[in-house]
């Protein structure tokens, strides 16, 4: 789930993660989220719907991977991508907006075994965009994705 402090209304993406080992405890790990749930807003002046996609390249921290449970930490960045579809009440006109935004992330979450190949991860991410999205009704900002918090639920496999 993608959410954010600014005003856009969460959204529920699909995460695929790919990781490669350097020297334990640290893996390289590459994630792309997207293809899920738009957000809308709602005002007096039309509505918009948020579209939001997530490319991230990032340093992972695993201690203790033997353990049952153990935390993970990560550091990244990588590129946003947000597109916003308003469609307008008249007088007002609807406008289409794309852009392309680098994005910051810092995690921390936990890992438990779930066998010899599986387990089961939770983590939490505070991303940071710059230039953030923004979402505006007739020249007035009622929305941005300023902190964006990406929660996730995954189960990991091992090849």
């Amino acid at each position: 789930m993608l959410a954010d402090f600014g005003g856009i209304p969460p959204s529920l993406l699909a995460v695929a993660r790919v990781r490669r080992a350097l020297i334990a405890p640290l893996t390289v790990r590459v994630t792309v989220a997207g293809l899920g749930t738009q957000a809308r807003l709602d005002a007096a002046e039309g509505s918009a719907t948020v579209t939001r996609d997530l490319g991230l390249v990032e340093l992972v921290a695993s201690p203790w991977p033997n353990a049952v449970v153990h935390p993970v930490a990560s550091l990244g960045a990588g590129t946003l991508y947000a597109s916003v579809d308003g469609q307008a009440n008249p007088p007002y006109v609807g406008r289409q907006s794309d852009s392309w935004a680098v994005a910051f992330d810092a995690g921390a979450g936990a890992q438990a075994r779930l066998g010899r190949r599986f387990a089961l991860a939770i983590e939490a991410h505070a991303l940071l965009a710059q230039p953030y999205p923004v979402v505006e009704f007739a020249g007035v900002n009622v929305a941005r994705a300023l902190p964006s918090i990406l929660t996730s639920l995954s189960v990991v496999g091992w090849l």
